[in-house]
């Protein structure tokens, strides 16, 4: 008889308990129900930028982002979990690849990984390799740092300087690797739902690490080979930075065909990752390729962003210099971002100073429609029908580029001799592979050393001693490569210095 007593109660216990959590879960839904009715709960672009920056909120806990995760039929605006997944080779678990919210970023991604090409068409560049203890397609993942490893800094590349030959290209270089972190961008005058695209970008110390103690940011930009780790190395290699006083950053402007190589290890294919065409591409501060409806954002733009991401003070209260670096292509797009930047004089206005330096660039940017002749050291004028496009952007000031045209050339000419600029150039370049061959180039010089040198006269005649605050150097027995010009006396006063190099 007890023991009939005892079961009917263990029964009455379980149906009230069965009761009682059928209850919670319609309260439960009810509340649910009126949450996603309020209007007033859809984020804002400033909202974005500030989780983006600090500036708004703190970053929550694992044990907050675990408690949000499972209550999920309260979260008002969910993001795509699709774009915060990144896709590892060596680890088939979905719960340890799982990314941070996008209201997060920028967030920390696993390194893509290098591919080995079993044909190569033609001989790789220093910065294209893979161990020789590779097993099958995939190199690895680098388990450490956020970019490369700050204890063993990469070898710096061989330089290549008098008397050494390279092989011209036949196609624009592939990429390695990408970067692991990705930096969220936003076309000018973006909508409140507008939704970020995606910068890859590689650095000494992770963007999302404690940086109250850095007082300089450098910013390399890469050449044609997009290799923007290779360049973070160099800099940390010449420079000595352990990344506590000083931020070094390179973003890689991928090309939609590096996109593509690497869909199957970026989040969501790629779909939100930015890229730029060939023609009128980052170079010049060209557009991005339009994704998802969403508008192309220009390279200049991204700068814009990245700097003003170093000029928050809550983030970097320390901060007082940002450099600006290029080697090669970078070097156009440094000097051309001189010329046209907006954030340049929103970073001088808050007391944080700001130099370019340029190694071996390509072609000029010109303020006048005169350009040098060929067996003096005058100018002339280069007719249209002689040079079609000689003058225009990024070669000249006409037909400027919508970036561009927000300052228009009038300001653009006021405005350039302020800026502290150094430009670099190696006396030793041999077959220059990846010089800029156009009419509208050629007409500026035969070569490197030589726009240089001309460029050093249209700053002189056009400016005088109103751009005092611009330095030229030729580096003795240099060639195309970045060590022996930014390693170099006044290379290395430029970048880590004082920038007092004459």
């Amino acid at each position: 008889m007890s023991k009939s007593i005892k079961q009917a109660g263990k029964l009455f216990l379980w149906l009230f308990l069965l009761s009682f959590a059928a209850g919670a879960v319609s309260a439960k839904t009810q509340d649910s129900g009126a949450v996603e009715g309020n209007q007033d709960d859809v984020p804002l672009i400033e909202d974005i930028w500030g989780n983006v920056t600090g500036l708004f909120g703190a970053k929550p806990s694992d044990q907050q982002e675990e408690e949000e995760e499972e209550d999920t039929e309260s979260q008002v605006s969910k993001p795509d979990e699709k774009l915060i997944h990144a896709k590892r080779l060596d680890d088939k678990s979905k719960k340890e690849d799982e990314g941070k919210p996008i209201s997060l970023l920028p967030y920390k991604v696993y390194q893509a990984p290098i591919i080995k090409e079993e044909q190569p068409a033609r001989k790789a560049p220093a910065s294209y390799h893979n161990s020789a203890d590779d097993q099958g397609s995939f190199s690895g993942w680098a388990a450490k740092s956020p970019t490369v490893d700050l204890n063993r800094p990469i070898p710096l590349p061989a330089p290549q300087g008098a008397g050494e030959k390279k092989e011209p290209p036949r196609l624009v270089p592939p990429v390695s690797a990408l970067p692991k972190q990705f930096f969220p961008i936003f076309p000018r005058g973006a909508d409140p739902d507008t939704v970020a695209q995606f910068l890859p970008v590689a650095s000494n110390v992770a963007l999302e690490s404690d940086h109250s103690d850095v007082t300089r940011a450098v910013i390399f930009i890469h050449d044609m080979t997009r290799n923007a780790a290779e360049g973070v190395a160099t800099l940390m290699t010449l420079g000595g930075s352990n990344g506590r006083e000083m931020l070094i950053l390179a973003p890689q402007f991928p090309l939609d065909v590096d996109v593509l190589r690497f869909a199957d290890h970026l989040p969501d294919r790629g779909k939100n990752i930015v890229s730029w065409p060939l023609e009128k591409g980052w170079n010049e501060g060209g557009l991005s390729l339009a994704r998802s409806g969403s508008r192309g954002i220009s390279s200049f733009t991204a700068i814009d962003v990245l700097s003003l991401f170093l000029a928050d003070r809550r983030r970097f209260p320390k901060i007082k210099e940002v450099v600006l670096v290029g080697h090669g292509m970078g070097a156009d797009f440094v000097q051309r971002y001189a010329a046209v930047g907006q954030a340049p004089d929103l970073l001088t206005r808050d007391r944080v100073a700001i130099r370019f330096v340029l190694a071996n660039p390509s072609s000029y940017l010109y303020f006048t429609n005169l350009r040098p002749s060929e067996d003096s050291l005058a100018f002339s004028i280069v007719k249209e029908v002689v040079c079609k496009g000689v003058n225009y952007f990024p070669y000249g000031l006409d037909d400027l580029t919508p970036y561009a045209r927000r300052t228009g050339g009038d300001a653009l000419r006021l405005r350039y001799p302020e800026r502290q600029v150094f430009y670099f150039a190696g006396d030793q370049i041999i077959n220059d592979a990846f010089l800029d061959s156009s009419c509208a180039a050629v007409a500026q010089g035969k070569d490197r050393l030589s726009r240089t040198q001309a460029y050093q006269r249209h700053i002189a005649q056009s400016f005088g001693q109103a751009a005092d605050g611009q330095t030229f150097k030729i580096i003795k027995n240099a060639g195309y490569d970045p060590v022996s010009i930014f390693g170099s006396s006044c290379g290395l006063t430029a970048i880590f210095g004082d920038g007092m190099c004459r």
